[in-house]
């Protein structure tokens, strides 16, 4: 009788949460449509930072129709990514694109939008993306075992970092400069979300490879700029590049699924109690380490 006790307060504790992040990220959104002058806390701003942010990131996928690739309106897909927000620790705003760092940025993981559809859809200055992976494909290119990606089809990379620091580096030399600051390399699938929101992430001489996806070889995925568009490629894991550095991040938040939102109206409460988030964490002596070719 306790532990059902227990799983109606934990639930009614979650929905409550979610509803006031809800009524908050749409308080923002009316604020931004209707500004009024007002005088905020240093707190107060921060978190109107963060939740600004992060209703910019949702608006810029619904733009991109990445809502209707995966089958949702663009209410239910606000709906479901929302709630993310309460993991946003600095703003989820604008990046430093001098610095190559971002507090935030949303992150699109579900096989209702493969990579080879979401790199499409990558544009710079007004030229489309190019993928020149051959002769692999960019679904060959999956997460390395030793990164702990949340399970759900969308959640927060945090504490971005383009890699300025290591450029001209070969991954061998990369990947324990990484770990040794308990970072994680990203992924494919993170590093093109990163450019669905911010094109001009990639800078040129300032762009990166993604170590937390290999495909069984030596070949480690990259994004850089090719005649100012940009271009999804790899190149030799022991080649080092002047322009390309390697992308990393401190976490990643607990993921959502889509289409959640709806499940959990349908719900009585002591049916879907839904357990405490944790944060992923990194196995700092083996994140990103790179897999050896043939």
């Amino acid at each position: 009788m306790a532990d059902e006790t227990d799983g109606c307060s934990g639930f009614w504790l979650h929905l409550l949460t979610v509803y006031a992040f809800n009524v908050y990220a749409y308080t923002v959104h009316f604020l931004r449509e209707h500004p009024v002058e007002h005088k905020q806390s240093h707190g107060q701003t921060r978190r109107m930072g963060a939740v600004s942010g992060l209703v910019s990131q949702i608006d810029r996928l619904i733009d991109l129709g990445i809502h209707s690739a995966i089958g949702l309106s663009p209410e239910a897909f606000r709906q479901s990514l929302l709630p993310l927000g309460v993991h946003v620790q600095g703003e989820a705003g604008e990046p430093d694109m001098e610095a190559g760092t971002a507090d935030a940025v949303i992150v699109i993981n579900t096989p209702r939008l493969p990579i080879g559809d979401m790199w499409s859809r990558v544009h710079r200055a007004g030229k489309p993306a190019m993928e020149r992976l051959f002769p692999r494909k960019p679904e060959d290119f999956r997460p390395t075992e030793s990164l702990d990606l949340p399970a759900g089809e969308a959640y927060l990379l945090l504490g971005l970092d383009r890699g300025n620091a290591t450029l001209n580096a070969v991954p061998t030399e990369a990947s324990p400069r990484i770990a040794a600051q308990g970072r994680s390399p990203i992924t494919v699938e993170e590093g093109t979300s990163v450019l669905l929101q911010w094109p001009l992430f990639l800078k040129p001489n300032h762009c990166f490879m993604m170590l937390g996806s290999r495909c069984g070889d030596r070949r480690v995925p990259a994004w850089w700029l090719s005649n100012r568009a940009p271009r999804l490629g790899w190149c030799w894991e022991g080649n080092p590049h002047t322009w390309l550095g390697f992308a990393s991040c401190l976490g990643r938040s607990p993921a959502i699924d889509f289409g959640r939102v709806e499940a959990d109206r349908d719900a009585k409460p002591c049916d879907q109690a839904p357990s405490r988030p944790e944060y992923s964490t990194f196995d700092r002596g083996a994140s990103g380490t790179c897999m050896k070719g043939k």
